[in-house]
């Protein structure tokens, strides 16, 4: 629901956040696949913001038109944008650009698209973090023993919780619990 508006039912999955025109986007998985709907500031319907995509039952809603699937695949719409991948954290920033932070056997890595859907290639992070690691925000991961990091730089120790968020600025905003709150 929206407001007292239903949406969709038989969602499975769902993720939805503001855009630099402060319209309301939402993603969400059911049985027919991935969706996004977008509503302007004055919460009218953004019809040109409709896209439906077919990915696999199970896919969970980790950002803006991104999934990751029951495989392992996180996907962008239907593009397969890595594979082997455990954790995902995607997010708009200032300027409408999508940035996904996941973690897979490898690592820590972000990947970035313009507001016009290109790749954007100076947004490509890797970083070498636990593989067991969780994403909690851009270029956030928090791993098993309770070690938040920024890349690969150690923020904080003994966490057990972490969300962080990306503000007007693009700077990062990270709340973390641990022994000491």
């Amino acid at each position: 629901r929206r407001v007292g508006t239903t949406v969709a039912s038989g969602v499975t999955s769902a993720f939805a956040e503001f855009d630099k025109s402060n319209y309301q986007t939402l993603t969400w998985v059911d049985g027919t696949g991935m969706h996004r709907r977008m509503w302007t500031d004055s919460g009218a319907p953004y019809p040109s913001a409709s896209i439906d995509s077919s990915v696999p039952a199970g896919s969970v809603a980790v950002g803006t038109l991104l999934t990751l699937g029951p495989d392992a695949v996180l996907r962008k719409g239907t593009t397969s944008v890595a594979t082997g991948v455990t954790s995902a954290f995607a997010e708009l920033d200032k300027s409408n650009y999508l940035t996904v932070t996941y973690v897979d056997a490898a690592g820590m890595h972000r990947r970035m698209w313009t507001d016009t859907g290109s790749v954007f290639p100076s947004g490509s992070v890797d970083a070498t973090v636990p593989a067991d690691s969780t994403a909690v925000g851009t270029l956030l991961t928090l791993d098993p023993s309770g070690v938040l990091r920024k890349g690969t730089n150690t923020v904080a120790t003994g966490v057990t919780s972490a969300f962080a968020e990306l503000d007007k600025n693009n700077a990062e905003s990270v709340t973390w619990v641990d022994g000491s709150c």
